[in-house]
């Protein structure tokens, strides 16, 4: 059985870029007032990324960004510039700064309740709840990956499956790699305002 409570725990670096990006991804959509879920989505916000910086960032690059087309390339910081610059920050530099300067400011909150994934066994359950009436559990595959199995008011709908090595209480809930009946790959933050809880579901 995982032991809930924790003292900080430290993601690799690779981790740790991977829920900066996909936390820039979700400011972008705030930023753009649109979710990334067609190709014509992806059209508008090129366009609009041009509009707003002068630079240009191809669809299907943004596609491959968002998850939207599956692929192992990782972006350019030239192009993370970009979408930090829409994004209304300097460049992908200040924005990481920013984001860790914010986490540092609130670094008593990440020694409450936190759970590594590898810690579960694989057909263990969590229970995730967030504002505003969000419910959903979810089941261990193994390799950090995790499958709905039950789901309520949420876009997450039961045989979705994701990546998430990390959950810490109170906090956003980044998922990767999120797979849906279309079977296209793409990101997803759970509770992004006011964090998500979790607790052992039976």
């Amino acid at each position: 059985m995982p032991q809930l409570y924790k003292s900080m725990v430290e993601l690799s670096d690779e981790q740790t870029k991977e829920r900066l990006i996909c936390s820039l991804l979700a400011k972008i959509e705030e930023v753009s007032g649109r979710k990334m879920q067609t190709p014509r989505d992806f059209d508008l916000l090129s366009a609009s990324i041009y509009h707003s910086t002068n630079n240009l960032i191809n669809p299907s690059t943004l596609k491959r960004i968002f998850g939207y087309v599956k692929s192992d390339a990782k972006p350019r910081e030239t192009t993370l510039d970009i979408l930090c610059r829409y994004a209304r920050y300097g460049s992908w530099q200040d924005f990481t700064n920013k984001e860790r300067q914010l986490k540092e400011s609130e670094s008593v909150r990440f020694f409450g309740k936190q759970l590594l994934a590898e810690e579960l066994r694989p057909k263990e359950r969590l229970r995730l709840t967030w504002l505003p009436d969000r419910d959903v559990t979810i089941e261990y595959l193994g390799n950090d990956r995790f499958k709905v199995v039950a789901a309520a008011n949420s876009k997450l709908r039961v045989g979705y499956t994701f990546d998430c090595p990390l959950f810490i209480e109170n906090e956003p809930l980044y998922m990767t790699n999120l797979i849906g009946p279309d079977n296209r790959p793409a990101n997803f933050v759970c509770g992004q305002k006011n964090g998500v809880q979790f607790e052992l579901a039976k």
